[in-house]
C-alpha cells in the first residue's frame, strides 16, 4: 500500500472518530431503549464483577445485539404517502414469524441525516450546482431534523456537527472546495459504522456522487466489505448517482441542455465498465437498506431527486422488534412487513444481517 494511500486512511479514521467521539459501536441493530431493560436483561448476556475484573484495559468484548429497526414507507393505490397509521395496523415477520412490535415511531418523529457530498477533483466544474442542490434539500427538511454534513475527495471532512441551524448547514455548503481523488467505499463503510452510534430513531444517509471510488485503501475498504456494511447498518441509504463526464454551465439553473451524460456503449470498455461498476453499487446501497437511488441526468433531475428523498424522509414509520429466535452473527433474515390498511403498498428493506456490539469495558483505553 501506497505512503499515500496509509496517509488518506489515517486521516479518514481521524476525522470520523473525533466525528463520534471514540464512541464504541453497535453494529447491525440499535440499542435498545431504556423501557425494554427487562427484556435485555433476558437476551443479552451481562458482565459480572468477576469477569469484569478479569477485562484488561484495552480488551474488547463483543456481544450479540438484539433490537432490529425497520423504516416503512406505506402509499396508497395513486402513490400519495398514508401518515395517519397507528402501531396495531402495522404487522413485521421475520423468516415468515410475526414479531412483537416493541418500537413505534410516527411519521412526525423528527429524524437524523448524514449529507455526503462527493467533491472530487472531477466535480470542479459543477460544484456550485451540486451546492445549490443540496442547499434545496436541506431547506426542505422539517425544522427539528438534524443534518451532519461530510465532503469527501481522498479525504473526510465533517463540514458541520449534528444541526438544526440551517444557516449553519449553508455556509459550510457553500464554502466546499473541490479535492483530488474519491474514497467512496471508505467514507460510505466508515459513516455507517459510526453515525448510528448515539443516535436513536429514524435515521438516512443521503449520497451524492458519481459512484466511481479511486482512492479508498483496498486493504480496508472494498465494494464488498462497505455493502456488507450497509447491510448489517438500520441505516437506509439514498444515493443521487450524477456523471462528471460533461461540463456543466452552473448559472444555468437547471435547463435540459445542461446534460450530465453517463457513458453509453459507444464508450471505451473501460469507461462503460467503471461506470456500470458505480450504478450496480449505487443500486445495491439503496436496495439492501430500503432507501432509493436517482441518477441525476441534468440540473432539474437532481434537484427532483433530493425533493423526492426528503419526501420520502418527512413520511416514514420507524418500526422496532426484538426476534424472537436469537441470531448468530452475520446470518441474513428475511423482514417482511404488512398494513391493515386498503390498497396500501408498503416499502420496507426486505432483510437484514444480524451484527455485533462491540464494547470497551469502562477506563479502556482508545
Amino acid at each position: 500500500m501506497s505512503l499515500s494511500r496509509n496517509i488518506a486512511r489515517l486521516s479518514l479514521l481521524i476525522i470520523l472518530f473525533a466525528f463520534v467521539g471514540l464512541r464504541p459501536q453497535v453494529v447491525g441493530q440499535q440499542p435498545p431503549p431504556k423501557s425494554q431493560a427487562e427484556v435485555v436483561s433476558a437476551q443479552q448476556p451481562s458482565i459480572t464483577a468477576k469477569q469484569a475484573q478479569e477485562i484488561g484495559e484495552g480488551d474488547v468484548i463483543r456481544i450479540n445485539t438484539t433490537l432490529v429497526t425497520v423504516p416503512v414507507s406505506v402509499m396508497d393505490g395513486k402513490n400519495r404517502y398514508l401518515a395517519d397509521l397507528r402501531q396495531k395496523q402495522f404487522r413485521v415477520y421475520e423468516n415468515g414469524v410475526e414479531q412483537e412490535i416493541a418500537h413505534f415511531a410516527s411519521v412526525d418523529t423528527p429524524f437524523m441525516v448524514a449529507l455526503l457530498l462527493d467533491i472530487s477533483d472531477s466535480t470542479q466544474a459543477q460544484l456550485e450546482l451540486i451546492q445549490e442542490a443540496a442547499i434545496a434539500f436541506i431547506d426542505q427538511l422539517s425544522a427539528g431534523d438534524r443534518v451532519i454534513v461530510i465532503a469527501f475527495d481522498s479525504r473526510v471532512r465533517l463540514l458541520v456537527q449534528p444541526t438544526m441551524d440551517r444557516q449553519s448547514l449553508r455556509m459550510a455548503i457553500r464554502g466546499l472546495q473541490s479535492g483530488r481523488g474519491t474514497s467512496l467505499y471508505a467514507v460510505v463503510e466508515e459513516t455507517i459504522k459510526e453515525f448510528p452510534n448515539s443516535i436513536t430513531g429514524r435515521k438516512a444517509i443521503v449520497l451524492l456522487t458519481d459512484g466511481v471510488d479511486t482512492t479508498s485503501p483496498e486493504a480496508t475498504y472494498t465494494f464488498k466489505s462497505s455493502l456488507r456494511r450497509a447491510e448489517e447498518s438500520d441505516v437506509m441509504i439514498y444515493p443521487v448517482q450524477y456523471s462528471t463526464s460533461s461540463d456543466l454551465d452552473p448559472s444555468d439553473p437547471g435547463a435540459t441542455r445542461l446534460k450530465l451524460q453517463f457513458p453509453d456503449r459507444a464508450s471505451p470498455p473501460a469507461v462503460a465498465g467503471e461506470n456500470a461498476r458505480a450504478r450496480d453499487y449505487l443500486d445495491q446501497l439503496a436496495e439492501k437498506t430500503g432507501g432509493q437511488g436517482f441518477v441525476a441526468t441534468d440540473g432539474r433531475r437532481l434537484r427532483e431527486a433530493f425533493a423526492r428523498i426528503a419526501q420520502d424522509l418527512r413520511r416514514q414509520y420507524s418500526l422496532g422488534y426484538y426476534p424472537k429466535t436469537p441470531s448468530q452473527a452475520g446470518e441474513t433474515r428475511e423482514i417482511r412487513v404488512t398494513v391493515d390498511q386498503p390498497n396500501a403498498n408498503v416499502h420496507a428493506r426486505a432483510d437484514y444481517v444480524s451484527g455485533v456490539r462491540t464494547i470497551k469495558p469502562s477506563g479502556a483505553k482508545p
